[in-house]
């Protein structure tokens, strides 16, 4: 058992493909949710820093065309005492 067992990004699943929707081409998004996990944890998007959440908090993160692009997305959430864990998704 590694120690990201203890924090899990929940309600987005592992490379999962996201696209524009409707007829203004609206950009995608996700909620940015935790089970377990200890303190407040940050998130990274492809390696950068985008916020800091406290426990059962969720946040919504929209994806513009000025700070994605299209294909492999990495989000990484890391806790207080290094608990982390990362999924891949893919903008199209």
């Amino acid at each position: 058992l590694s120690t990201s067992a203890t924090l899990k990004i929940i309600g987005i699943e592992n490379n999962s493909i996201y696209r524009k929707s409707g007829l203004r081409g609206k950009a995608p998004s996700i909620k940015l949710e935790t089970l377990g996990g200890t303190g407040i944890k940050n998130w990274y998007i492809n390696g950068k820093h985008h916020y800091a959440t406290q426990n059962n908090e969720t946040i919504s993160h929209v994806f513009s065309d000025n700070d994605s692009i299209k294909g492999k997305q990495q989000i990484v959430v890391q806790d207080q005492v290094g608990n982390s864990d990362l999924i891949s998704i893919f903008l199209q």
